[in-house]
């Protein structure tokens, strides 16, 4: 066990165990085979990057209050029509989640 590559090679068989178990966990719940239809599975990479998409704008918050940092970034620090920019971005990017939540919520009621 002193041998690294020794170590490294039962932490990646770890990591690829625990990625089947999980994808067989996924396909148990939500009944999906490779021989059935690919509606379910285009369904989960849709729901997916919805979720990123809507998480977006809370991880770009806490990089630019990060980034505002004087005593971390030194003479890195975004200037005035950076922050901006970049703070409208983040608006308008907390628009674009909130109007896909009330499209969405808004299709799920219409059925």
């Amino acid at each position: 066990l002193g041998n690294p590559a020794f170590t490294q090679f039962f932490v990646f068989i770890g990591k690829v165990n625990f990625k089947e178990i999980v994808g067989y966990i996924v396909e148990s719940i939500f009944q999906i085979s490779a021989d059935e239809n690919l509606d379910p599975l285009i369904q989960i990479m849709l729901l997916s990057q919805v979720v990123n998409g809507i998480l977006l704008p809370f991880v770009l918050i806490f990089i630019l209050l990060l980034i505002n940092k004087k005593d971390l970034m030194g003479g890195y620090v975004n200037s005035r029509l950076n922050n901006w920019i970049s703070w409208a971005s983040v608006g308008l990017l907390i628009g674009l989640s909130i109007a896909l939540i009330v499209l969405a919520v808004k299709q799920m009621i219409a059925g």
